[in-house]
């Protein structure tokens, strides 16, 4: 664990060293989509530190956002020309209908500026959309470069302790529990992005002819760390992505894979048995419970009395250490900073109002047609996050959302790979080859 001087001079290290590389490609003249690249390119670089904190923490911005934030004024003139020629009516609508919302709210400043902060990943998606036109491969540019950050900080974690962390603390359940974090701040949002992965490269090894051992190594890698979380709701979610798959290509190299899978958790199971995953499945009925009680039906009682515009986005937290004291959690009664279920928590901050546009752009993501297979493996890691999302409000984790934003991306703007580049660039697109 660092210090708080240290951290501050990270985050400022990487805005530097950002601000240069902007800089250099607006006064290079370098073409927009290649701009977008290096964005890229530089967030992925510096993964595992793009949630860290903006200081002063009061203002409650992470890197990531300032360095959206930081990309969008440098371009800002080409940057109005793309709005204007591809920004989403409904994002704009919905952008400003929760706006209005937290202008109704008891708290406005803060809904209202959660609600900018919110809005930056749909910048994010525009840059995403500029990379994608250059038809690169972004199973190299992000997926396996963030999986094995993942990787080396659970490796890291494991040498050093649970504890070491670059946070100012981490959840007090990981360490209480001995459940992995990794890069993240908390054992259920790094199970998203671990089962998420994971679910691309098994979509990927089922859909492919011939089995790609570097996929299969990831995969194993993704499942490895997922597993070490103790998080159940993203590993049913995990499970059900791969039921899917086994049944929709059930040929002799998937009953294969069954086989073997089933050989070796047999031979393993002494060992899966001293997972934490394996020990919370046992209490699942009794911890649902408890969830129910504590945190559902509390967060319900908050809905009905507010039902139609919610709290205001991001004001979960304020309102209850406001209005709802005894809504806490723990011994020692800390306030209980989201409900334990996302779908609970849009309805809490955004009402029926905000809620439906989120079930709109989900049910518009899954009903989503192209007719290239290779959206297939993103639309399963989008599930995979729903079923998962059920269990706990993840949309604070940047790491998580800039992968979720990614997946979206993929999938909303996979036309651009209906041609596929030819020659010597056969490489460079969307599906391992």
């Amino acid at each position: 664990m660092i210090s708080v001087n240290q951290r501050i001079l990270l985050v400022a290290l990487i805005i530097l060293i950002a601000l240069f590389i902007f800089v250099n490609d607006l006064l290079t003249n370098k073409p927009f989509k290649l701009k977008c690249l290096n964005f890229v390119k530089l967030t992925v670089l510096f993964f595992p530190f793009i949630d860290l904190k903006i200081p002063p923490s009061e203002i409650d911005t992470k890197l990531l956002e300032a360095l959206i934030f930081i990309f969008f004024i440098i371009n800002f003139k080409t940057f109005t020309k793309r709005l204007k020629k591809f920004a989403s009516k409904e994002v704009i609508i919905f952008i400003v209908v929760l706006i209005i919302m937290g202008l109704f709210s008891l708290f406005p400043l803060h809904a209202v500026f959660s609600v900018f902060r919110f809005s930056t990943f749909f910048i994010l998606l525009l840059i995403l959309r500029e990379v994608i036109t250059l038809k690169v491969n972004f199973y190299d540019l992000i997926f396996d470069k963030i999986l094995i950050w993942a990787f080396l900080f659970y490796v890291l974690q494991l040498i050093f302790g649970i504890d070491f962390t670059f946070y100012n603390s981490l959840n007090s359940i990981s360490l209480r529990d001995m459940r992995y974090t990794s890069f993240a701040q908390d054992p259920q949002k790094l199970a998203q992005i671990a089962y998420m992965l994971g679910a691309i490269y098994v979509v990927n090894i089922f859909s492919n002819k011939t089995l790609n051992k570097k996929m299969l190594f990831l995969a194993l890698i993704a499942i490895i760390i997922g597993l070490s979380t103790g998080s159940r709701g993203s590993l049913v979610g995990f499970l059900f992505a791969c039921i899917v798959m086994f049944f929709y290509k059930l040929n002799l190299k998937s009953i294969f894979i069954i086989f073997i899978i089933s050989l070796g958790s047999w031979f393993l199971i002494d060992y899966i048995q001293t997972l934490q995953v394996y020990n919370r499945l046992s209490h699942f009925e009794s911890d649902f419970d408890g969830r129910l009680e504590s945190f559902w039906l509390q967060a319900l009682n908050i809905f009905f009395d507010n039902y139609l515009i919610g709290v205001g986005t991001g004001n979960f937290e304020l309102y209850v250490s406001n209005f709802h004291k005894a809504f806490t959690y723990g011994p020692e009664g800390n306030t209980v900073d989201q409900p334990e279920n996302g779908y609970l928590m849009w309805l809490v901050e955004t009402g029926i109002i905000g809620t439906c546009f989120y079930l709109y752009f989900i049910i518009k993501i899954l009903l989503y047609k192209n007719a290239q297979s290779f959206i297939k493996p993103f639309k399963i890691a989008f599930i995979v996050w729903l079923i998962g999302f059920i269990s706990v409000y993840s949309l604070t984790d940047v790491k998580l959302t800039y992968i979720l934003t990614v997946i979206i991306a993929l999938v909303h703007y996979s036309t651009y790979y209906n041609t596929l580049p030819s020659g010597n660039n056969k490489k460079i697109y969307l599906t391992y080859r």
